[in-house]
């Protein structure tokens, strides 16, 4: 399968030429971009926290941890003092990194539900909901931000069956081959993936603005008149 860095590398370029396309036909503007941008190469790292000793797997939960820590100091410090909200911060971190951590390893296989496209559903419909009710993104923005990350996911689904296929080797295929971007896992972890997707799609905000602006009412005009240049490349004759 394709490493850590040429995930990154690949979900970057991904994201960072499709979040420019959309910033030139004025879908989104330049800080908005970026959002996009992290959102895609985010998603590109995703599939591997199901790996127990991968870096995606332990940025994720070392930033769950922290966010948990101070999420249960918020809740409260009117009630104790400093030293006993240190002890609370501590406590909450080690439970996220060391507990949650622990069960969520032993819960999961490497290239299991994780590494499917229904879980790629569940990410992308995550982080639009986190977006739009969590951080008062636009619903717009935030449904592109939702299919960034899926669109990160599904590339690095796509870059693992590029690896299993092995195509520069005599050897040919790889047993790895259909283990990334498949539609399926075991039968009952499935049905609970795709349930978990549609219920988040019910949660979603109203995606009839995202439909009609975003793709109805998108300019193709406007950007096929922007995607090359008029008279000379970079200015020249």
């Amino acid at each position: 399968m394709a490493g850590f860095k040429m995930h990154v590398s690949v979900a970057a370029m991904a994201s960072g030429l499709s979040a420019t396309a959309l910033m030139g036909s004025g879908q989104v503007d330049h800080g908005q971009v970026i959002l996009l941008f992290t959102a895609g190469t985010v998603g590109g790292i995703l599939p591997d926290i199901d790996s127990d000793n991968s870096t995606p797997l332990s940025l994720a939960f070392t930033i769950f941890s922290v966010a948990f820590a101070f999420l249960s100091v918020f809740a409260l410090w009117p009630r104790f003092s400093i030293a006993e909200l240190g002890i609370v911060w501590l406590v909450a971190y080690l439970i996220g990194q060391i507990g949650l951590f622990r069960v969520f390893a032993d819960m999961t296989v490497h290239r299991g539900i994780i590494h499917s496209i229904p879980a790629g559903f569940v990410m992308g419909l995550l982080a639009l909901l986190m977006g739009y009710y969590l951080f008062g993104i636009p619903v717009l923005v935030a449904w592109w931000m939702g299919i960034f990350v899926m669109g990160g996911f599904f590339v690095h689904l796509l870059l693992d069956e590029l690896y299993s296929l092995n195509l520069l080797s005599p050897g040919g295929v790889k047993h790895s081959f259909g283990t990334a971007f498949k539609l399926y896992s075991s039968i009952p972890l499935t049905a609970i993936w795709y349930g978990l997707a549609v219920g988040l799609f019910l949660l979603a905000p109203d995606h009839s603005q995202f439909w009609q602006s975003g793709i109805v009412e998108f300019d193709w005009q406007a950007f096929h008149s922007k995607l090359l240049p008029q008279e000379g490349w970079f200015g020249m004759p």
